[in-house]
């Protein structure tokens, strides 16, 4: 059995290796922009002057308008997410205090508004955070039906590679940091909460593998871990 220092130094190595950037959100100020409700699917991207331009994206609920911007070198600086009703009128800015940037090939996959990622009937909205050799992770935003608005779940944030299981309601996470350790994660919604239902780690040293899991069972986290 892993000793119990030895799981601490384990977790420690886990910590220094799960960093992910978060996106900082700022109160939504109204803007009006152009109607391009006549445009057809085929034609969501729109240049609005010579440097900003618009990725349109719709679902039941509303369009959205994603703003960005390109360098000589095609990289693109997201800017704001705008929300428009269904009669086109703005019901939401999503500002981003600090732009990040993406290649521009990867532009036409890191906005979404077509996956209910909370299982309540209403799709919700993703946007690409990080993009790496094995991992990639997304911020989200769910649709609150009392608001008419939609909400970032921060704890989205940092779980890699989410895939969302609309028939067990759950969200299942598999990710690797290098070559060595391997990561399988589920979670579930409580209370418009994440909560961690079930985790199993591996990682392989030098000379020896540890496998690690806790499971969440009436409340508390049962853990077991090993090496050999």
């Amino acid at each position: 059995m892993v000793t119990f220092k030895y799981l601490i130094l384990f977790f420690f190595l886990i910590g220094c290796n799960k960093k992910q950037k978060q996106l900082e959100i700022i109160e939504p100020k109204r803007k009006e922009i152009k109607n391009d409700s006549s445009k057809s699917e085929s034609d969501f991207k729109n240049k609005v002057n010579d440097s900003v331009y618009t990725y349109k994206r719709e679902n039941r609920e509303s369009f959205f308008y994603l703003f960005y911007s390109k360098d000589k070198n095609k990289n693109v600086s997201i800017d704001s997410i705008i929300i428009r009703n269904k009669s086109n009128n703005d019901i939401q800015k999503i500002k981003f205090k600090k732009n990040y940037f993406l290649p521009e090939y990867q532009t036409e996959y890191c906005f979404s508004a077509e996956e209910d990622i909370n299982f309540d009937g209403f799709n919700d909205i993703s946007l690409l955070n990080y993009y790496g050799n094995y991992n990639t992770s997304s911020s989200y935003w769910v649709y609150k039906k009392n608001q008419k608005k939609y909400n970032q779940v921060k704890s989205l944030d940092s779980i890699y590679n989410a895939d969302f299981n609309n028939a067990k309601k759950e969200i299942y996470s598999l990710w690797r940091a290098g070559l060595d350790e391997f990561h399988d994660e589920t979670y579930f919604w409580k209370n418009n909460n994440i909560v961690l239902k079930e985790e199993h780690i591996k990682y392989n040293t030098m000379d020896s593998i540890i496998e690690y899991s806790r499971k969440l069972i009436n409340g508390k986290y049962i853990e077991n871990g090993e090496k050999y």
